[in-house]
């Protein structure tokens, strides 16, 4: 049997890496071939090298030196023919382990820079983050339900405005699809108008909703349009904000009033005014300025009007990608802004103030309804408050004709004519035309 095999053996590991592990008390058996007797080191004593060749024991027995096995002679002759240095150099680790040596890995950690440990556990804190966002990502997509957010005439040609919830960009133009496909530009105030310098004829203005901004129409085929043509000697303006509310429309005028300094001011009354007049949160998730009625006064709440998630998403496209980004936009803005509802609906209120605020500048006012639905309650309303009105469609152009029948229902090309030459008729009838006019009550009948 040959000396490496018997090395082998002795470990008691088969296989070439049975010389690595020998065991410190195995060493001492293979080279203490110097004493025949075997008087040198005992079986349980601790090694220790001192000349590179030998290896000596503490005794630990009374008496004299402890007994070790005796050496295998062939083993030591390969040693001292070179194969020491192999033997050492596998047995090294069990040496020093034996000999209460520091380990090398232990050390090689205690040496680590402080640098070193700081990239280390930013790269574990990034590689953590990673994952929980795909994962995050993954979930949203699975379970979250809520509908992606649309494009509309709000978030497509309007920006965020902090008094106002939203107004349109200007001097923007837009290709806007509702129940058809329309062109929309905007002036240099905003406006989906025509410039407009300084005033050198007698004005009238026009504040509402979609319904005068022109939902579903091109800006030549409204009735604004319409009645300018119809009325040479005037100036109309169209301040018509697509989605606004009474109290939105109180305020804009109220904004732009001394800019243009109009004669006369019709509000556009759509019915679903009377509610949304109560809401901070209207269409889904856009915020808007809300008044609530204490007493007789009318106080303004809700300004800074906050952000809709739809303008985040226009300010960050490549982030709105992920639904996951979306979802905790969505959940931040509704805890920092919770939906408002008014107990008491303040649309008489601003209707009123509206009313007075224009008298108080020397214009005149009036009130155009969309529908005559609840004919009775509006008709008693404008009596009470002394307010000229006019429903601008009679109920027999209420067809598909002169409506479109999705969308809103808005008016048709041939309603927007319609509701043209009802308004010239009714303002030359009741003398709105007429210089130093004084507002006066509606006659008996329907306008």
């Amino acid at each position: 049997m040959n000396c490496a095999r018997r090395v082998r053996m002795a470990s008691g590991v088969r296989g070439p890496t049975g010389i690595g592990a020998l065991s410190a008390g195995r060493l001492a058996m293979v080279l203490t071939a110097d004493d025949p007797t075997g008087k040198t080191a005992g079986r349980n004593a601790r090694p220790r090298i001192n000349d590179g060749l030998t290896l000596q024991t503490n005794p630990s027995r009374a008496g004299g030196a402890p007994i070790v096995p005796p050496a295998r002679p062939c083993l030591v002759e390969k040693a001292r023919i070179g194969e020491f240095r192999l033997l050492t150099r596998h047995l090294e680790p069990t040496i020093s382990r034996a000999a209460g040596d520091v380990p090398a890995a232990r050390m090689s950690n205690r040496n680590r820079s402080p640098a070193k440990k700081v990239v280390f556990a930013a790269g574990a804190a990034l590689l953590a983050l990673v994952l929980g966002l795909v994962g995050g990502e993954i979930c949203t997509r699975l379970f979250w339900r809520e509908k992606p957010l649309p494009d509309d005439e709000r978030n497509l040609s309007y920006r965020y405005d902090p008094e106002l919830g939203w107004f349109p960009k200007p001097n923007s133009t837009n290709q806007f699809t509702g129940s058809r496909r329309v062109t929309v530009r905007h002036n240099s105030d905003g406006f989906r108008d025509v410039a407009h310098g300084p005033k050198a004829k007698a004005r009238i203005a026009f504040v509402g909703d979609s319904f005068v901004w022109g939902y579903d129409a091109e800006a030549e085929e409204r009735f604004t349009e319409k009645l300018q043509a119809r009325l040479p000697d005037w100036e109309v303006l169209n301040l018509g904000v697509s989605g606004y509310a009474t109290d939105q429309e109180l305020l804009l005028l109220q904004k732009w009033f001394d800019r243009y300094r109009p004669d006369i001011v019709v509000l556009v009354y759509c019915d679903n005014d009377v509610e949304e007049n109560r809401l901070n949160l209207v269409y889904g998730d856009y915020y808007k300025p809300y008044f609530e009625q204490v007493g007789s006064r009318l106080i303004q709440r809700g300004v800074p009007v906050p952000k809709s998630p739809h303008y985040y998403r226009k300010e960050y496209p490549l982030l709105y990608k992920s639904q996951l980004a979306q979802m905790l936009c969505s959940w931040r803005v509704a805890r920092a802004a919770p939906k408002h509802v008014s107990e008491v609906n303040p649309t008489l209120g601003l209707v009123l103030s509206m009313k007075s605020y224009v008298e108080s500048k020397g214009g005149q006012f009036m009130i155009g309804f969309v529908t005559d639905l609840q004919e009775t309650k509006k008709r008693a309303f404008c009596a009470a408050g002394n307010i000229e009105y006019l429903f601008l469609l009679d109920p027999d152009f209420a067809t598909w004709d002169y409506l479109y029948p999705t969308q809103g229902h808005h008016w048709t090309p041939a309603g927007h004519d319609r509701v043209s030459a009802r308004l010239e008729e009714f303002l030359r009838a009741k003398n709105f035309f007429r210089a130093g006019r004084q507002p006066t009550a509606n006659l008996p009948g329907k306008p």
